[in-house]
């Protein structure tokens, strides 16, 4: 309590001197108003002075303002501009390896199925033994076949080399299936 009053003593004597008028509030609920006073009382030298100590404090003190700089918000876009360029790229090869294993599991599926026609000819007594060449009807016309016999130690028994080529040979796109059928 005496040191509330003390304050406020202090305070009604500031703004007496100030030529602020009397003081009615406590200092603290009222330090707005005097300094809005305080700045009314000045003239323009005393003003063009009080700015300029204002302006020769450390940003530190002066700004209290919270954000960010323009360098921070360039620093930030500069980082998620190459984690989004490295996210495409990732998205491109994934494609990219689909579309692969996709032909791939497609030239298995042909080549299972030039198999069975083989070896239901075989059984039929309907195959010839020689090397056979095509082309798949569409939707698999960028499909091409290739059939190789060879004979074995065992008499009767030859292996079949089913292959099945797609795109450029110099890439090694082929899948080759090996059997063997008996001969009638």
């Amino acid at each position: 309590m005496i040191l509330n009053s003390r304050l406020s003593d202090l305070t009604r004597t500031y703004c007496e001197t100030a030529g602020l008028g009397p003081y009615s509030r406590p200092f603290s609920t009222n330090r707005l108003t005097i300094r809005s006073q305080m700045v009314e009382n000045l003239d323009s030298s005393q003003l063009f002075l009080a700015t300029a100590r204002q302006a020769r404090q450390p940003a530190s003190s002066r700004n209290t303002e919270h954000g960010f700089t323009l360098l921070e918000v360039m620093i930030a876009l500069v980082i998620i501009g190459i984690a989004l360029i490295a996210c495409l790229t990732l998205v491109n090869r994934c494609i990219h390896s689909h579309e692969q294993i996709q032909r791939i599991t497609t030239a298995t599926m042909l080549a299972q199925h030039k198999m069975s026609e083989l070896e239901a000819q075989s059984r039929n007594g309907n195959l010839t033994h020689s090397t056979q060449k095509g082309d798949w009807a569409a939707p698999y016309d960028q499909f091409r076949w290739r059939v190789e016999f060879n004979d074995t130690l065992v008499s009767g028994v030859q292996q079949v080399t089913v292959s099945i080529i797609w795109g450029e040979r110099q890439r090694n796109e082929e899948v080759s299936i090996d059997s063997f059928l008996f001969n009638k």
